[in-house]
């Protein structure tokens, strides 16, 4: 992960590895939407990217399908 690539970013999509942090918001200041393609969200500071008017977001549903698939292969 290089920060420093996200400079000119309005719009990030992220998994859990990035994290939404006041470094990674300071690299890109332009930066107005996250979404993490993930369930959780606990690497994401929420309240600090909305001091900054950065609109977070997650999407929990995003694997259920995926996953009642793999459980139904495996039984």
């Amino acid at each position: 992960q290089d920060p420093s690539k996200i400079s000119q970013a309005e719009i990030l999509l992220i998994r859990s590895r990035t994290k939404i942090d006041e470094y990674l918001i300071k690299q890109a200041p332009k930066l107005k939407l996250v979404v993490s393609a993930t369930a959780g969200f606990d690497h994401m500071d929420w309240q600090l990217a909305k001091k900054h008017g950065i609109t977070c977001a997650h999407v929990p549903d995003a694997n259920a399908h995926a996953t009642a698939e793999l459980t139904l292969t495996l039984i």
